[in-house]
C-alpha cells in the first residue's frame, strides 16, 4: 500500500512540475529527477511487496501439492484443500491485522508505575511473522492426524445404479466376468462361484477407500458358499475375455421367480442375470428410493397391447401361462363347485372346461412348430392374437353368458414373465426390443434402477475398509439375503498392499427367506 501511495505521488508530482504548477523551498525539491526518484521508490516498494506475497502463496501450493495422496483419504480433492489452507492462512493474517490495540492504562497506574520500553526477543519476533504460515502447518497437521486414525477417517463412497437401455460399459453388474487368460473361473466350498460384477477401478473416486489401493484394472467380484457367506475378489490388470458359466454355479434369483419358468423357455442361460452397465449417481443424502411396479403389471388382465408377444418366447409364455391358470381354475372347480352339481350339469362343464384347455394346448404346439422355422413379425402376433379370441367360457357355467378367455384375470403370471424377457432383451440389445413394449416398461425400469445396485467404499469398522457393497432387487432380480444387502470388507493393510484374497462377507445370507427389497 506505502509503495503504491509513493507511486502515485511521485507521478503526481513530476506532473505538476512539468507544468510550472509547484514552486517550492528548498529548490532541490522543485526539480523533475527528485519527483522521479519518489516514483521510482514507489515502484520498487510494491514490486517488492507483490514478490513476497507470491512467494507465500506458492509455500503454501507447494506444500500441499506433495501431499496429494494424504489429501484424497480424508476425502477432499487437492484443489478444494488448497484453497481450505490460503482461507486459512488469509483468515490468520486478518486476525493479525484486525487485532484491537491495547487499551491505555489507567492515570494512577501510569503515575505509579512508568512505563519501561519493552524488548521482544529476535526469535520471537520471527514466530509473529510466520503466523499465517503456522496456522496454516497447524491444520494440515490435525487433518492429517485425523487421516491416520480409522474411527475418524472420513470415508468417501460412490454409488452406481444400473443403466436400463445402455450398452454395457467398463463396469458392470450381472451377465459375465471377463477374465484374462489363465485366470480361472474362481471356486467357494468346492463349487464355482456365483458372478456379481466387474468393476474398473480407473473409473474410481480418489477418495475411495481412503485413496488406497490401486486404481488400474478390474476387480471381479463372486459370492458362493453356504448361505452365500463366501466371497472372492479378483485384481487382474488385464480385462480378458468372457467367460461362460460353469456347471454347478449357484443361481442367486428367490424360489419362484420367473427366471425359473423363464428357463423352461429358453434354457439354462435365464438364470444368468443380464448384464447391466454402472453408472454413478449423484449422493443426495441416505435417503434411497424405492422402485413401484407399473400399475398394469399388477393386473391379471391383458389389457395393454404394450405385453402383447413381441417374439416367440413371449408368444410361448403367454400360451404356457394361460394353459397354467386354465389348469388352476379346473382343479379348483373340482374342488368346490363340481360337487355341488347335478352329475350331469357336472358332466357337462367339465367336458366344455376339458375343451378349452384342449383346443390351447393344439395352439401351443401349433405356435412351438412354427417358431421353429419362421421369423415372428407383426402378422404372426395377429394371428396368434386372433386364435386366442376364439377361445371363450361357454358351457362352462351353466346359466351365465359366454365370455372371451381374453378379458378374463387369467394373465398375473404371464405379466412378469414377459416383462422378465423384454428386460433381458433390452439388456442385450435395445434396439431388438420393439418400441410399443419398450416405451410402456422403460418407466418401470428406471423405476427399478432408481435405488443403487453397488456401493464401492463406505463405513466400516477400524482395521477395515468396505471395499463394496451389493444390492439385490432391480434390475438384477437378486435375493442376497433378508436385508437383500451383501457387503465386503477387506483388512486395511491387505488394500495397502493391493491384496483381496481377505476380502471377507459382512453380512452372510440369512437362511429364512424374506421378500425383495
Amino acid at each position: 500500500m506505502f509503495g503504491t501511495a509513493l507511486l502515485i505521488a511521485g507521478l503526481l508530482w513530476q506532473a505538476a512540475i512539468a507544468k510550472g504548477f509547484t514552486e517550492v523551498s528548498p529548490a532541490v525539491l522543485d526539480k523533475p529527477w527528485t519527483a522521479l526518484a519518489v516514483a521510482i521508490l514507489g515502484f520498487t516498494l510494491l514490486r517488492l511487496g507483490r514478490r513476497i506475497e507470491a512467494e507465500e502463496r506458492a509455500s503454501i501450493e507447494s506444500a500441499v501439492a506433495g501431499d496429494e495422496a494424504q489429501t484424497a483419504r480424508f476425502g477432499m480433492k487437492p484443489k478444494d484443500f488448497r484453497d481450505m489452507l490460503q482461507e486459512l492462512s488469509a483468515s490468520a493474517l486478518s486476525a493479525r491485522q484486525s487485532e484491537p490495540a491495547p487499551k491505555p492504562a489507567p492515570e494512577a497506574a501510569r503515575v505509579a508505575k512508568p512505563v519501561e520500553p519493552e524488548t521482544v526477543p529476535e526469535d520471537e519476533e520471527a514466530e509473529d511473522a510466520d503466523a499465517p504460515t503456522r496456522v496454516v502447518m497447524a491444520a494440515l497437521a490435525r487433518i492429517q492426524a485425523e487421516a491416520r486414525n480409522p474411527a475418524l477417517m472420513a470415508v468417501g463412497h460412490t454409488r452406481f445404479r444400473a443403466v436400463p437401455g445402455q450398452v454395457a460399459g467398463r463396469s458392470w453388474i450381472g451377465g459375465l466376468p471377463s477374465l484374462p487368460h489363465g485366470v480361472d473361473w474362481p471356486r467357494l466350498a468346492g463349487s464355482p462361484a456365483a458372478f456379481l460384477a466387474q468393476i474398473d477401478l480407473s473409473e474410481l473416486q480418489p477418495e475411495i477407500w481412503g485413496g488406497q489401493g490401486p486404481r488400474t484394472g478390474w476387480l471381479s467380484v463372486f459370492v458362493g458358499g453356504p448361505r452365500l457367506g463366501r466371497i472372492a475378489v479378483l485384481h487382474n490388470r488385464l480385462q480378458g475375455r468372457l467367460r461362460p458359466l460353469p456347471k454347478g454355479a449357484p443361481d442367486l434369483f428367490p424360489e419362484r421367480a420367473p427366471e425359473w419358468r423363464l428357463s423352461a423357455l429358453v434354457g439354462p442361460e435365464a438364470l444368468i442375470a443380464p448384464r447391466w452397465s454402472l453408472e454413478a449417481m449423484r449422493d443426495d443424502g441416505d435417503a434411497e428410493p424405492v422402485a413401484a411396479p407399473a400399475a398394469f403389471l399388477e393386473d391379471g388382465r391383458l389389457d395393454e397391447p404394450a405385453l402383447y408377444p413381441f417374439d416367440w418366447v413371449s408368444a410361448l409364455a403367454l400360451l404356457d401361462s394361460l394353459s397354467l391358470m386354465l389348469r388352476r381354475l379346473l382343479k379348483k372347480w373340482e374342488a368346490d363347485v363340481a360337487p355341488t352339481l347335478a352329475s350331469d350339469a357336472a358332466s357337462a362343464a367339465r367336458e366344455a372346461r376339458m375343451m378349452t384347455l384342449a383346443r390351447l394346448r393344439l395352439l401351443s404346439r401349433q405356435t412351438e412348430a412354427r417358431a421353429e422355422g419362421a421369423p415372428f413379425d407383426e402378422d404372426e402376433a395377429e394371428v396368434l392374437m386372433s386364435r386366442l379370441a376364439e377361445l371363450t367360457t361357454e358351457g362352462w357355467d351353466a346359466g351365465r353368458p359366454a365370455r372371451l378367455l381374453l378379458s378374463l384375470p387369467l394373465f398375473r403370471a404371464y405379466k412378469p414373465l414377459v416383462e422378465l424377457h423384454a428386460r433381458r432383451v433390452l439388456a442385450q440389445d435395445p434396439e431388438a426390443l420393439p418400441r410399443i413394449p419398450r416405451r410402456a416398461l422403460l418407466p418401470h425400469w428406471q423405476a427399478l434402477a432408481a435405488q443403487p445396485a453397488l456401493t464401492m467404499g463406505g463405513e466400516a469398522p477400524a482395521g477395515q475398509v468396505a471395499l463394496l457393497t451389493v444390492r439385490g432387487g432391480g434390475l438384477t432380480g437378486w435375493q442376497l439375503g433378508p436385508r437383500n444387502v451383501l457387503t465386503v470388507t477387506l483388512p486395511q493393510d491387505a488394500l495397502e498392499r493391493g491384496d483381496f484374497s481377505a476380502a471377507r462377507v459382512a453380512q452372510p445370507r440369512s437362511t429364512s427367506t424374506e421378500p425383495t427389497e
